[in-house]
């Protein structure tokens, strides 16, 4: 059995030091030890009356389920009762309630349920000092027993830290937050998918009327007259983005379950490059020999996305470089600019719906591109420095070591 004495660095000038803070002094052991007789003669009353009040309780009851722990420990808490009463704080003494505490952290009582025992416990043994004698005696001897009860508190927080539950409670918590963050945040989804979906076909028929009509006028109407012409190239460009919007809305509304397939890497980038405005753009591209198992219309899409993305973040032309490597049985493409970076507080709301920091769309695009990927068993990620630029990085499983 561990040393907890040694394994938490209590030596004997810590152990000094703690009783010094707390002003336990020999005249306070004097009168612990005044009430020793009447702690040995009343220690199974004082027990029997703890225990019945944990057992009121599903939180502590369900730590004495098992047959004959509850006499065993009813039988540890007597002794420590009494030992209290000894006035005695020797080594042995932190030892033992390191180890009480060390006992509680392992069985995972939790630290609100072991102090609130405690403080019934304290005040069982004042009512049995009181009954045993007098209040006045009482009042005499409860600032001595409050100092070691502090200092046997103290040691058992220095167990639920030292053996790591706080820790684990701290993980917990966490992620009981992220999960409750999430499930509200695919419920806010789930909502805005409905809208979305209901919003892009209602406004897709008027749209492809518009769409019809300017085809038509730009036949009709004189193809000499520039002001007639640029005007209809203005709502034709303008009908064009409205699409793009509608389209992104209906792309987040109904993410479709994926047809996978082994595709090339190299394919799915040039074919988008291909389809590219690249003025004033220099691309450089490495991803032959990688594949990747994943649905090719919808991975087509996210990279369109972040290549149309990447180009837009620069403006004056740049870099564009497109990459494909393996690491750790994926495949992971990468697409990355020398734009002008994006903002940590920006970055931190890349993906969410609607956010979006350009003068023209709804900031669907990179939910979208995040779905689809998901929706592929993969992830996408994003690195960005200001005034450098950024990448974006699709993870998604190789389509070799699936093979």
């Amino acid at each position: 059995m561990d040393d907890l004495i040694e394994k938490f660095g209590l030596d004997d000038d810590e152990r000094a030091r703690r009783l010094e803070f707390l002003g336990f002094t020999q005249e306070d052991a004097q009168k612990l030890r005044s009430i020793h007789k009447m702690a040995v003669e009343h220690a199974d009353e004082i027990i029997d009356q703890l225990y019945e009040h944990l057992f009121k309780f599903d939180e502590t009851r369900a730590f004495f389920m098992q047959t004959g722990v509850l006499e065993r420990i009813k039988e540890f808490q007597k002794q420590y009762f009494i030992r209290l009463t000894e006035g005695i704080a020797d080594r042995d003494y932190f030892e033992n309630r390191l180890r009480v505490g060390d006992t509680h952290q392992r069985i995972e009582l939790l630290p609100q349920w072991y102090l609130g025992l405690y403080s019934r416990y304290f005040h069982l043994i004042v009512e049995q000092i009181v009954k045993n004698g007098s209040t006045d005696r009482a009042l005499e001897v409860i600032p001595s027993l409050l100092k070691l009860i502090f200092l046997d508190i103290g040691l058992a927080m220095d167990a639920y830290i030292r053996g790591g539950f706080i820790d684990k409670l701290r993980q917990e918590q966490r992620v009981s937050e992220e999960l409750r963050q999430e499930l509200a945040r695919k419920e806010r989804l789930a909502i805005l998918g409905q809208l979305a979906g209901g919003v892009g076909h209602e406004l897709r028929n008027p749209l492809a009327a518009m769409q019809a009509s300017l085809y038509y006028l730009r036949m009709a109407l004189p193809a000499d007259d520039a002001k007639i012409q640029r005007h209809i190239g203005l709502l034709e460009y303008e009908a064009n983005s409205a699409n793009d919007i509608i389209g992104n809305l209906l792309d987040f509304s109904r993410i479709r379950q994926p047809e996978l397939a082994r595709i090339r890497v190299i394919d799915l980038v040039e074919d988008v490059l291909r389809r590219s405005d690249l003025s004033g753009i220099r691309v450089e591209q490495e991803t032959q020999g990688t594949s990747i198992l994943a649905d090719p219309i919808q991975i087509r899409q996210v990279l369109s996305n972040l290549v149309t993305n990447a180009i837009q973040a620069m403006h004056g032309g740049g870099t564009l470089r497109v990459t494909a490597r393996r690491e750790g049985g994926e495949v992971q493409i990468a697409v990355q600019d020398t734009g002008g970076g994006i903002a940590p507080d920006v970055l931190r709301k890349i993906f969410q719906p609607l956010f979006t920091t350009k003068a023209k769309g709804i900031g669907l695009g990179l939910a979208v591109c995040e779905s689809l990927v998901q929706a592929n068993a993969g992830r996408i990620t994003v690195a960005s420095t200001l005034g450098e630029g950024s990448t974006f990085t699709i993870h998604l499983k190789d389509g070799v070591a699936e093979s």
